[in-house]
């Protein structure tokens, strides 16, 4: 199991995401989300708990599900708990966000700006 960054106790509650899986419908801890990766119109879930599985929804369903102060989306593709955010790292107008399960996602220059300018990642 991964672990996530300290931050404050608020995502635990949260209620959890409903999904419904191809084995029937499921509820999500918040928590337990490490990054959501888009696919056309369905979404890859990226947990502590498993291997990612895919479900029928378009990460634009999710990013309007989930509370916008800990899922930061930093690419078309990714949506990400900044909660398991090690460190962003930047090599020019672009970066890249290593988490602490060591995945790497890439962040569009876009967003990679506004990124650097939050203040929860001052100290990264």
């Amino acid at each position: 199991m991964f672990t996530a960054l300290p931050f404050d106790n608020q995502l635990e509650s949260y209620p959890p995401l409903r999904i419904y899986t191809p084995d029937g419908r499921a509820w999500l801890p918040l928590t337990h989300i490490i990054y959501l990766e888009g696919s056309a119109n369905y979404t890859w879930l990226h947990t502590v708990m498993a291997q990612p599985f895919l479900v029928a929804y378009t990460l634009k369903c999710f990013e309007d599900q989930l509370p916008p102060t800990y899922f930061l989306r930093i690419h078309r593709h990714y949506l990400v708990n900044r909660r398991f955010i090690a460190q962003i790292d930047s090599y020019g107008k672009q970066g890249e966000v290593c988490l602490t399960t060591g995945h790497r996602l890439i962040v569009s220059r876009r967003r990679f700006s506004w990124l650097k300018q939050l203040p929860f990642f001052e100290h990264l």
